[in-house]
């Protein structure tokens, strides 16, 4: 999850919009790999049954962990490799979305917005919480097809060992 949260993240917010459009058809691997591991545990794992509670459990865990190690490769990104990216894209995109929406920032509110943006650290840790909101989001509606309930031959197997 890390690696694919880490790919998503460089996708979009590449230089190149080519690029960020491979952010959306990531978005989708992850949604795809999310169910499949999520199933595969429980097929595996819990010996094909799971509650609704564990397998969303499971989901915002792995968003969580996966989302740690994304901000790791995120923060040595926007440090050491490409550091102007966040004031040229990001930066630079963020204004001209609020010139679209008609807002106005003054100098002191543009250089606040400016120092918190672009120092990489900030920005990053953002997006823990983004994604643990996404993987709890997504958590319940992929639990409610990844469940599984304990069959009456499952529970004599239970009560035979």
């Amino acid at each position: 999850m890390g690696l694919l949260f880490s790919i998503n993240s460089l996708f979009a917010f590449s230089r190149h919009h080519s690029l960020t459009l491979l952010s959306d058809l990531t978005f989708g691997v992850i949604i795809f790999v999310t169910f499949y591991t999520t199933k595969l545990y429980r097929d595996k794992e819990c010996k094909g049954v799971i509650s609704f509670a564990k397998s969303h459990n499971f989901i915002v865990y792995s968003f969580f962990f996966g989302s740690i190690i994304s901000t790791i490769v995120k923060y040595i990104y926007f440090k050491y490799i490409d550091p102007t990216l966040l004031s040229d894209v990001v930066f630079t995109q963020s204004i001209q979305n609020f010139q679209t929406l008609g807002k106005t920032l003054s100098e002191e509110e543009l250089q606040l917005f400016k120092d918190f943006v672009v120092h990489p650290l900030n920005f990053c840790f953002q997006f823990i919480w983004l994604d643990l909101f996404l993987g709890a989001i997504l958590g319940l509606i992929l639990s409610f097809f990844i469940k599984k309930k304990t069959t009456s031959s499952q529970k004599e197997e239970i009560a035979e060992v």
